[in-house]
């Protein structure tokens, strides 16, 4: 699910982005599935849940997504969003968000334009960083935000996040991984390696 919370609680609206592909259920979805038709709903994954008291810490969030994975990270920068504009019904004052979202093609960077337009809109409290890893020329902007780096994510690109995140004044930082096995199982590995407690990196693995 890539809608806020508050969304689906107030409008009844979860979405939900599918990749295409020849494998089922997304061949359904892309080829057969129509305004109406019905379909069953079930909690894959429970590991990655940003569901903050009004008594949490303000953490800081370093959200890192491969690919599709960006669904439940896109939903936790709604989420975020919410907070900062006073939407959701609880006192809380979430941290500082810092994404990194990486994807084989620039095109695949689902939601770029709308995280890119969250960042502009909340300037001092979320930033963003692309990559692609089989992407064709330059494909810089003149806007640092969007910006997209031709390479995969790097230990020392964590490593700088993290020590963005660190320098500001509320030093608790949560992690939030979501993507293909592989890149899950490094990009933890990599924040293990920088300090951070398994208890502090949460993710999703719904397979």
């Amino acid at each position: 699910m890539y809608t806020s919370p508050v969304k689906l609680r107030e409008e009844g609206i979860m979405g939900l982005a599918v990749k295409k592909s020849e494998q089922q259920p997304a061949h359904w979805v892309h080829i057969q599935c129509t305004v109406g038709s019905k379909v069953s709903v079930r909690v894959g994954g429970d590991q990655l849940v940003y569901d903050p008291q009004s008594n949490s810490p303000s953490w800081n969030l370093l959200l890192i997504a491969g690919g599709i994975g960006i669904n439940p990270l896109f939903s936790v920068l709604n989420h975020v969003c919410d907070y900062y504009r006073g939407k959701d019904s609880i006192n809380y004052k979430p941290g500082s968000v810092e994404l990194l979202y990486s994807a084989s093609e620039p095109k695949e960077l689902i939601f770029k334009e709308s995280i890119s337009e969250m960042v502009k809109t909340y300037p001092g409290q979320l930033a963003s960083r692309y990559f692609v890893t089989r992407a064709v020329g330059g494909c810089d902007t003149k806007d640092l935000s969007d910006v997209v780096i031709e390479r995969r994510i790097s230990q020392s690109d964590i490593q700088e996040s993290l020590q963005r995140l660190k320098k500001l004044k509320n030093d608790s930082i949560l992690c939030l991984v979501c993507g293909p096995p592989p890149m899950i199982d490094s990009m933890e590995q990599i924040l293990q390696q920088q300090g951070i407690p398994k208890g502090s990196i949460m993710a999703e693995k719904w397979w």
